[in-house]
């Protein structure tokens, strides 16, 4: 799975759209959301909040290429012959 690079502003968005739905849809009826059926709301706000928080980390297409040379350049070859190491 690889993130695009709108995937910040989206997780923004999305965090912001949850957050509205908490407290202007499901607050008036009661105070807490397990008494006013906002948990889905609540569950979905806080972990598109990480998101732009934390970053997209490994799965993120700008570590596409990071990846792609520490790949590239590791220690051990594996043949068929089984793993080898190079160097000395």
């Amino acid at each position: 799975m690889r993130l695009g690079p709108f995937t910040r502003g989206a997780a923004v968005a999305r965090s912001g759209s949850m957050a509205y739905a908490c407290f202007s849809v499901h607050q008036p009826h009661a105070l807490f959301p397990i008494d006013n059926g906002g948990e889905p709301a609540v569950l979905f706000c806080w972990p598109f909040l990480l998101i732009p928080c934390l970053g997209p980390g490994a799965c993120g297409v700008d570590a596409l290429p990071r990846n792609a040379r520490s790949a590239a350049g590791a220690d051990e070859i594996v043949g068929a012959e089984g793993p080898t190491v190079r160097g000395g």
